[in-house]
């Protein structure tokens, strides 16, 4: 009878509950690697935001000069770049 009992605690000692489940190391190396659905749909809005910023700001102002200046300091904010320069090619 004891031997039952012992075989028996060690089985419940073994076991794991459904919600402790363990991950492979791919599994763990694959959830590291690439970014979660909420942090690249985080990305991805803040992206769009500054698209939108300077479509605005483009379409508020028909100054090139203005234009420029528009884009250099979004550029300069996101990169959180000292300088920022911006060519002009005219082929006329």
């Amino acid at each position: 009878m004891r031997a039952t009992k012992k075989m028996a605690t060690k089985k419940n000692v073994s076991r794991k509950s459904p919600t402790q489940k363990s991950k492979s190391p791919k599994r763990a190396a694959k959830d590291i690697a690439y970014p979660s659905l909420e942090q690249q749909l985080t990305q991805r809005t803040a992206e769009l935001s500054i698209i939108n910023s300077v479509q605005e700001g483009l379409a508020s102002r028909l100054d090139m000069q203005a234009t420029y200046d528009l884009i250099g300091d979004k550029i300069r904010d996101i990169f959180d770049a000292q300088v920022v320069m911006i060519g002009y090619f005219d082929c006329h």
